[in-house]
């Protein structure tokens, strides 16, 4: 990440990353994922970056199940936020580019684009917007 400017390749790896999380820790419903608040996991020949699981507040004084990807210095890249009161999952991303499935609705301290993407609340439908985000080159 040259200054702060996430590219579209990070983004990639990071979304393996995640979906290599979840696999590793046999998440594969929302209730794994809850199992798993409090979870604090290195990333692989990345010294500084982890995933995190986290309970957070959310809209109308509900919580949502949160994992974030962190990294040193730049702050949060992607974010993943399921909602099972309201029924959704939020992702977010940032960087130098948009993205076709997410909508922007801001810029971090750096200039990337934040964008976001509303789902339905599964895991399902998490891992195949991750997926998407490895293989495709324009979202």
């Amino acid at each position: 990440m040259s200054e702060g400017k996430i590219t579209r390749e990070e983004i990639k790896d990071i979304a393996k990353e995640v979906l290599s999380f979840l696999e590793r820790n046999g998440i594969n419903d929302v209730s794994d994922l809850e199992r798993r608040v409090g979870t604090v996991s290195g990333v692989a020949n990345k010294p500084g970056d982890v995933i995190t699981v986290e309970n957070r507040p959310s809209n109308e004084n509900t919580t949502a199940c949160t994992i974030s990807y962190i990294t040193s210095g730049y702050g949060i890249p992607m974010e993943a936020r399921l909602n099972t009161k309201l029924h959704y999952t939020k992702i977010t991303i940032k960087g130098k580019f948009q993205s076709r499935s997410y909508t922007p609705f801001s810029y971090d301290t750096f200039g990337n684009l934040v964008q976001g993407r509303e789902l339905e609340c599964s895991i399902d439908a998490l891992k195949e917007s991750l997926e998407h985000l490895t293989f495709r080159q324009k979202q």
